[in-house]
């Protein structure tokens, strides 16, 4: 009965030494995520937005399809839900701006896939 004793203390010791091992972990792992620097949101100003504005009108960029925007010197950096990565400023000519197609813009393949599967029919 004394060793059925000493095994339950035991066991519980044990618990409770990997309860705290445990508990010393998640505040390391909170403090690890609290050093991860948060997302910093720009404030653009009015000219820098209005250059934005224009540069989306020039490449045929609709706002809706904009993710993300900054303006540094002069130029405007904008990149698409397509993936397009675009730059603009009010210096350039117009032989340097080619709009976007539809699929750099959205992201949406237009192309008609024929089905792969399947039986020809007669």
């Amino acid at each position: 009965m004394a060793d059925e004793k000493d095994k339950k203390e035991k066991g519980l010791g044990e618990l409770e030494a990997l309860r705290a091992e445990i508990t010393a972990k998640d505040g390391q792992i909170a403090e690890l995520l609290k050093a991860d620097a948060p997302a910093v949101k720009l404030d653009l100003s009015r000219a820098d937005k209005a250059l934005i504005a224009e540069g989306c009108e020039v490449y045929g960029i609709s706002p809706q399809y904009v993710l993300s925007t900054n303006v540094r010197d002069g130029v405007a950096v904008i990149v698409t839900a397509g993936g397009a990565k675009v730059r603009f400023s009010r210096d350039m000519e117009k032989k340097e701006i080619v709009p976007l197609d539809a699929v750099r813009v959205d992201g949406i393949i237009r192309k008609k896939v024929k089905a792969i599967t399947g039986a020809k029919k007669k």
